[in-house]
């Protein structure tokens, strides 16, 4: 949590905007690596599968991760006049995000990320997924959640998409 703070200390003028440019890219290369080195250890090691303790690790990292990125993407997204950049870190994020959600949807920390995701896709008008029913049939069990914040953010990723017309057959 404390990268995004450090990264975005203090850019004032031009020169500094290019040089948050080049931060932001840095920040996202790695971000991006190291998401792709957490999920060949757990595909790969067959002992993490085994072991819960690392398993919730490995998903607290990820989470975190992309938390991280999100809350960098928006921010940069005020500064930067040429957003291309982070809409395309964003998209290349997205499908590792509805994998977390989809595979861990009772987690407050994937739950939590995927909310801080969403925000960072409506700055550009995506989805996170082309599938929302997937999601809903997914996500909705956490409404019944006693944790406030599970169903908290629940609510911010389902009401990121759009909204379907309530139909009746009134011929019943």
């Amino acid at each position: 949590r404390s990268i995004p703070f450090v990264a975005l200390l203090g850019v004032k003028d031009s020169d500094e905007k290019k040089e948050s440019l080049s931060t932001f890219k840095k920040l996202a290369k790695w971000n991006q690596s190291t998401l792709k080195i957490l999920d060949r250890a757990f595909k790969e090691d067959p002992l993490i599968c085994d072991s819960k303790v690392v398993e919730t690790d490995l998903i607290t990292a990820k989470a975190l991760l992309v938390e991280c990125f999100a809350t960098l993407s928006v921010a940069y997204y005020n500064r930067l006049k040429d957003t291309t950049i982070l809409q395309k870190n964003v998209t290349r994020l997205q499908q590792s995000v509805v994998n977390l959600l989809l595979t861990y949807p009772a987690s407050i920390w994937s739950v939590k990320c995927g909310a801080s995701f969403v925000e960072a896709l409506q700055l550009f008008d995506l989805q996170l997924n082309d599938t929302p029913d997937d999601m809903f049939e997914s996500l909705t069990p956490n409404l019944r959640s006693e944790s406030h914040f599970l169903r908290l953010h629940t609510l911010q990723i389902l009401d990121s998409y759009q909204k379907k017309p309530f139909i009746t057959d009134h011929a019943d």
